[in-house]
C-alpha cells in the first residue's frame, strides 16, 4: 500500500501538467474557430484539479495520492475526451462507456462517504449489505443530478443537445442512467468479495488506502 502510494505521489504531478497543458491547447483552439462554448468549458477543465483539496477540506482528510490520480484520469476520460474533445459525438458508445465508468467510480467514492457518516467507522463484514445499497443510491442519485445539469446546459446553450432528445425523445437519457447503475452493480461484486471473501482487488486497494490513511484511527476509539 505504502508502496504504491509513493508510485502515484510521483506519477500526479506530471498528470496534472499534462492534463493542464492538453485542456487549455484545446481551449485555444477554439478560441481561433470562434467557438465560445468549448473554449470555456476548455479553460474551466484545471478546476477539476482542485477536486482532491476541496474534498481535504471539507472532510479534514489525509491525500490518498492513489485515489487523487484516479480523480484525475476520471475527468480527463469523461471531461476532456468527452466534451473538450468532443468523444462524446466522434466515438461511438463513448458516452456509455463513460456512464458506466462514472457509476463504478462514485460507488468507490460513496463507500467512503458510508464510512465518514458512520458514528463508529470500523470496518465490518457486515457492513456489507448496508453498505451496498448506500452505495448504489448515492451514484443513482448522482446519476439523475448530472442529467438534470445536462437538460439545464441544453436551456442555456439552445444550440446543444447533450441529451439526444432530437434524435432519441428520453432513450438517450435513460440508458445513460441504466448503464451507470450496472457500473455500480459491477463494484458491488468487487465488494460482495471483498467484504465476504477477504479478496482485495485494485479499486478495493484503493479503497483501502482511505480507510488506513483517515478512518483507522477513528475505528479504533
Amino acid at each position: 500500500m505504502e508502496r504504491r502510494e509513493r508510485i502515484f505521489k510521483k506519477i500526479n504531478p506530471y498528470f496534472m501538467v499534462l492534463y493542464t497543458v492538453l485542456n487549455v491547447g484545446f481551449g485555444i483552439y477554439y478560441v481561433t474557430q470562434s467557438q465560445p462554448y468549448f473554449y470555456l468549458i476548455s479553460f474551466a477543465a484545471p478546476l477539476f484539479l482542485f477536486i482532491p483539496f476541496l474534498l481535504r477540506k471539507i472532510f479534514a482528510l489525509q491525500t490518498v495520492y492513489e485515489l487523487n490520480f484516479m480523480i484525475y484520469v476520471f475527468c480527463f476520460l469523461l471531461y476532456t475526451i468527452g466534451l473538450v474533445m468532443q468523444g462524446y459525438s466522434y466515438i461511438p458508445y463513448y458516452d456509455k462507456f463513460a456512464h458506466t465508468l462514472s457509476g463504478v467510480f462514485i460507488t468507490l467514492v460513496a463507500m467512503g462517504l458510508f464510512y465518514l457518516l458512520k458514528h463508529h467507522p470500523q470496518k465490518k463484514a457486515s457492513d456489507f449489505p448496508l453498505l451496498s445499497v448506500f452505495s448504489v443510491a448515492v451514484s443513482v442519485s448522482i446519476a439523475g443530478i448530472w442529467e438534470i445539469a445536462e437538460y439545464i446546459m441544453s436551456l442555456i446553450f439552445v444550440t446543444m443537445d447533450p441529451q439526444n432528445v432530437l434524435t432519441t425523445g428520453v432513450g438517450d437519457t435513460m440508458q445513460d442512467m441504466i448503464v451507470c447503475t450496472v457500473g455500480s452493480l459491477l463494484l458491488v461484486i468487487s465488494m460482495y468479495f471483498y467484504y465476504r471473501k477477504g479478496k482485495t482487488s485494485w479499486l478495493m486497494g484503493v479503497f483501502d488506502a482511505f480507510y488506513h490513511k483517515n478512518l483507522d484511527d477513528c475505528s479504533s476509539r
